[in-house]
């Protein structure tokens, strides 16, 4: 099974139930896909959560394989996005 990257636009998007993002992370699913993120990412939607909001977040945010962010792909990433 491949791995798709999920930003954390996406993430919150999901997590605060727009249709767009769900129906994205169904596709995802359909394709043979795990969703995955980085460290980062996670640090990012755990700033914006509310109380309340805690447990169904972490639980999302555990089924997700997470990357850590190492300088190498920090520099890759930016190189991507520049070109």
């Amino acid at each position: 099974m491949s791995e798709y990257l999920l930003d954390s636009n996406i993430i919150i998007d999901f997590l605060i139930g727009r249709k767009k993002a769900i129906e994205s992370l169904g596709e995802i699913k359909k394709i043979d896909h795990f969703p995955a993120t980085s460290a980062l990412c996670i640090a990012e939607v755990q700033i914006g959560v509310k109380g309340g909001e805690e447990e169904a977040t972490n639980k999302f945010l555990e089924s997700l394989k997470v990357y850590d962010l190492t300088r190498a792909i920090a520099n890759q990433a930016g190189e991507y996005i520049r070109e």
